[in-house]
């Protein structure tokens, strides 16, 4: 699989960053990453460990790597007049203008677009009708292409869950390899598996209730 160009909001580059393998992942998938420039400047942070207080501890995100192996360029907007600008004012009425931005970049230069955020992916789908990519797809993409063992691979997903805070995907969403991404992190021991609480007895005699989430969950 040779990607070639796609464009890339601020969060998937985050996610990659996190692995610590983002110039290994982007070379392996024949990829080469847009960012719109307001993406580009929100690509600030990841998490590491809690501080004295116990609050999250806060790591500048780091795009020297991919700048300096060419697999990252910022795309500017355009003039006004140009497809890619009047995309831009288009979407940017229907959402934030740096995700607007991304959205943008990807449908004028017809490439895909890389985006975890359940909002965007339905607008750009509506509006373009554009291929859609995710941090999961390129993750795994990159294990098979690799053929990483299962002990590289959950190191790697360790890392996106912890410094990248990137939770499995809700049940039901439209973001491939939840059950993928999850099973690996069960492995590794940085979540535990999903259990059913306790609940009530109702009438009938069943037990019954939601299964509660304890993170902020994808897509």
């Amino acid at each position: 699989m040779k990607l070639g160009p796609i464009v890339c909001d601020a969060c998937v580059v985050l996610d990659l960053l996190a692995t610590g393998q983002e110039v290994r992942l982007v070379r392996a998938l024949g990829a080469a990453i847009l960012m719109a420039p307001l993406a580009h400047g929100e690509t600030r942070f990841l998490y590491g460990p809690p501080d004295e207080a116990g609050n999250p501890g806060i790591i500048p995100a780091n795009l020297r790597a991919l700048e300096k192996a060419g697999l990252l360029e910022v795309r500017p907007i355009g003039e006004p007049g140009s497809r890619l600008h009047e995309n831009f004012v288009h979407v940017a009425r229907v959402t934030s203008q740096a995700d607007a931005e991304s959205m943008a970049v990807a449908s004028a230069l017809e490439l895909p677009l890389a985006t975890d955020d359940r909002k965007q992916r339905r607008i750009f789908s509506t509006l373009f009708g554009g291929p859609l990519l995710s941090t999961l797809e390129l993750i795994r993409e990159t294990a098979r292409v690799l053929k990483l063992a299962n002990h590289e691979v959950r190191a790697m997903l360790a890392q996106l869950f912890e410094k990248g805070r990137f939770a499995p995907p809700r049940e039901g969403s439209d973001l491939p390899h939840g059950e993928w991404y999850r099973g690996h992190l069960e492995a590794a021991r940085v979540l535990q598996p999903a259990k059913e609480p306790d609940a009530p007895v109702t009438s009938s005699g069943r037990k019954g209730g939601p299964s509660p989430r304890k993170r902020r969950a994808k897509g």
